[in-house]
């Protein structure tokens, strides 16, 4: 009879322990992640291909009207991102940046020496390179320096940063050295479709080595070079 009272409380206890474990293993798990809503991050535009567009658009709109291209220099462009990046942290859109340095002190200092003439466009607030050379277009001043016939090379610096008042900043940093590159490859386009690429001399009596031939080229003469 004990034996049998036994077995009996054993049973009670057993189902009273057993279904509670075993429905709380199979209740499915909450995973945090599953049930909060994902915030997609707007992603900065790529300065460096924006600059190069920059560049690109400026040349497009020189060669309409029969002006030489600019070529890419890099002093200028480190100028040129320095300025637009000063502007964007300390909050001012001006030529004279924050050390008291104009356009004239500022690019010896980023190793842009021994030029004959030199000049600075800034903008702020378009979203675009297409945007921010049509503004320039748009301006008397800055279309001047577009179109400058004495200028060579170009820099150009863009920044995006979203708390800041304008939000993007503009700098192109212009320059003409006499010891300067002669030659401009591909009107410093970004991209081409070409199988073969084009030279231009900037200066009279270049020589350029294609083919293994040395060919004179006069002033804006194209040279195809297969590549």
């Amino acid at each position: 009879m004990r034996s049998c009272l036994n077995f009996i409380i054993f049973l009670s206890v057993l189902f009273s322990l057993t279904p509670t474990s075993l429905f709380a293993q199979s209740k499915p798990r909450r995973v945090a992640s599953t049930f909060t809503p994902i915030s997609v991050k707007k992603t900065a535009p790529d300065a460096a291909k924006f600059e190069g567009r920059v560049l690109e658009l400026t040349n497009i709109e020189r060669n309409k009207i029969g002006l030489a291209p600019l070529r890419f220099n890099p002093e200028l462009a480190s100028a040129a991102r320095w300025l637009a990046q000063d502007m964007s942290e300390k909050n001012y859109f001006a030529h004279t940046d924050k050390k008291g340095r104009g356009i004239e002190p500022r690019l010896p200092d980023f190793g842009y020496t021994s030029y004959e003439t030199i000049g600075e466009n800034i903008a702020g607030g378009q979203p675009t390179p297409e945007a921010v050379v049509e503004a320039w277009l748009h301006s008397e001043h800055h279309r001047r320096n577009l179109f400058n016939p004495n200028y060579s090379e170009m820099g150009v610096g863009f920044v995006f940063v979203r708390g800041s008042e304008l939000k993007s900043y503009w700098v192109q940093d212009f320059g003409h050295r006499a010891n300067g590159s002669p030659l401009v490859i591909r009107d410093e386009s970004n991209r081409t479709a070409l199988r073969d690429t084009q030279v231009r001399s900037l200066k009279q009596k270049t020589r350029v080595i294609a083919s293994k031939d040395s060919i004179k080229l006069k002033k804006w003469d194209k040279l195809s070079v297969a590549k």
